[in-house]
């Protein structure tokens, strides 16, 4: 058989390991050849995957050994396969495919991500109804050493066999973290509408990919009703089509449009300064937070490591400015901190979900023991301890935090050498007079396990720590005078500070 010759040189093979891909676009890049492929035939391929009962699949497996010289990607897919026309095409950097208005739009895609990730790759593929299985082996030494020609292995298959198997070895780099973290979320977005059509299933190390419609994420009005605004506007003679939406409970990393083209998403997090302001040093305020869409701009076009839009002259310009007059009421919402959701009262979700964690805490045995078993050591004796830890603290911390309330001055104060095992909060309120004013002496302890359950939160919860707080009041007091016959204030704050702790000793004994 007639060899298969490159139709590029040996420096421009070299030049693809220097592009600025990410893992999850060069990866992409076969996602986007497979389901193209199926697209372009499904009139054939759906009826046969239907008698295999098979959807189509792509399957990307990040295979880590124990050094570098062992990893490597093998991408497979049962999509419609390549003859050696299409193979041979393929291998034509720079050709454009028949249909060029699709995912695969530059005929560069396979080259340059698997130039990027390694030095060695293979192609294995078997097109419907041909009967022929073809390998090919790529090597970028033996194309840096001025050999361009591959030689193309043929071998006879079933006829019904289809599939196309793509094996990248002698990478690059390993990929690790947060990277590794990242590949799973960044694909499941991007093909968000193939794994939404349950046509098509994605796998990263054999997981499938999955999503949840933003829709599904969004705040309601009064009436029960999505806020959302759709649009339809053109720029140059060219199609803008979306939606906007606030999500119910915000988040940085949520927020933000996506720019689809072809059902697939080229950037899953644009944000129009005139909408979300200047990003130089990272806003975080409530739109950055809250504001979210989808922009279709299937007209546009696009880098051909597909991550972004090329706009033309002033096209990015025009599309803001359009979009700052279509979503000026979406805004105005999604910068009010609390609109009223779902019971008609200002936070209804985030009191639900406050009541699921107290729930789970009090409901737990570590609670049930705590109640059940606690030692309350003699009124005189709690108050001797917490006077003397509060007055060596005073003594030891010579600026506290001053606050003056009419006739009040509140002096608070922290100490960072505090123990864990220390009281949440000491108080001595004894009306002492200080220059002519009561005088009230507060220390919070910042070691206390309560402040880092605080810390895990991410601070978003707000709601679940005041419920909590507000319950655990009501339950100190309530055992407080069930062991004591009286309420007294070292006391109940004894008891507090036990039950503050449950959340710690529950994270503790599920470790």
């Amino acid at each position: 058989m007639e060899n298969l010759e490159l139709t590029f040189t040996a420096n421009i093979a070299e030049s693809y390991k220097r592009l600025s891909y990410k893992l999850w676009y060069a990866l992409s890049e076969f996602v986007d050849n497979s389901t193209q492929a199926y697209i372009n035939h499904k009139d054939q391929l759906s009826s046969v995957l239907k008698e295999e009962g098979n959807k189509l699949f792509v399957d990307i497996l990040y295979h880590r050994g124990n050094d570098l010289s062992e990893d490597y990607f093998r991408i497979e897919d049962n999509s419609i396969g390549m003859d050696e026309s299409v193979l041979r095409r393929a291998f034509n950097a720079g050709q454009k495919p028949d249909n060029d208005k699709g995912r695969s739009k530059y005929g560069l895609g396979m080259k340059t991500a698997s130039f990027w990730l390694g030095d060695t790759w293979t192609v294995e593929t078997s097109m419907l109804g041909v009967g022929k299985k073809y390998f090919i082996k790529v090597n970028i030494a033996d194309i840096s050493g001025g050999s361009i020609k591959l030689d193309i292995e043929q071998k006879d298959i079933e006829p019904e066999k289809h599939f196309t198997i793509i094996t990248i070895k002698n990478l690059h780099k390993r990929f690790v973290g947060q990277t590794i973290g990242k590949v799973k979320s960044y694909l499941s977005s991007i093909y968000r509408y193939d794994i939404m059509s349950n046509e098509i299933e994605i796998y990263w190390n054999s997981e499938p990919l999955e999503w949840l419609p933003i829709e599904d994420l969004l705040l309601q009005n009064f009436e029960g009703d999505t806020i959302k605004k759709e649009f339809h506007f053109e720029v140059n003679g060219k199609s803008v089509k979306g939606w906007a939406g606030i999500l119910e409970k915000g988040g940085r990393g949520k927020a933000g449009f996506a720019l689809v083209q072809n059902n697939r998403v080229i950037n899953p997090n644009y944000r129009p300064d005139l909408i979300f302001g200047d990003q130089e040093g990272g806003r975080n305020d409530l739109v950055n937070q809250r504001m979210v869409g989808e922009l279709f701009i299937d007209d546009f076009d696009v880098s051909h490591t597909k991550d972004q839009i090329l706009w033309t002259g002033e096209e990015e310009e025009i599309v803001e400015e359009t979009l700052v007059e279509e979503l000026s009421e979406i805004k105005r919402i999604a910068s009010t901190r609390r609109v009223k959701v779902i019971d008609g009262y200002p936070g209804a979700s985030d009191v639900l979900i406050g009541f699921e964690e107290i729930s789970k805490e009090l409901e737990s045995p570590e609670a049930s023991d705590l109640l059940e078993n606690i030692e309350i050591p003699p009124e005189e004796a709690l108050a001797d301890s917490n006077e003397y830890l509060l007055q060596a603290i005073v003594k030891r911390i010579s600026e506290p935090v001053i606050i003056n309330l009419n006739e009040l001055t509140i002096k608070l104060y922290t100490d960072e050498d505090m123990s864990p095992y220390d009281p949440y909060i000491l108080a001595d309120s004894s009306k002492k007079i200080e220059d002519g004013r009561t005088l009230i002496i507060l220390v919070f302890n910042p070691n206390h396990p309560h402040w880092k359950d605080i810390e895990s939160q991410n601070k978003e919860n707000g709601v679940a720590i005041f419920i909590r707080q507000v319950v655990f009041d009501g339950v100190a007091e309530w055992k407080a005078y069930q062991k004591t016959g009286k309420l007294n204030h070292d006391t109940i704050k004894f008891i507090k500070d036990n039950l503050l702790r449950i959340p710690f000793e529950i994270e503790n004994n599920h470790n």
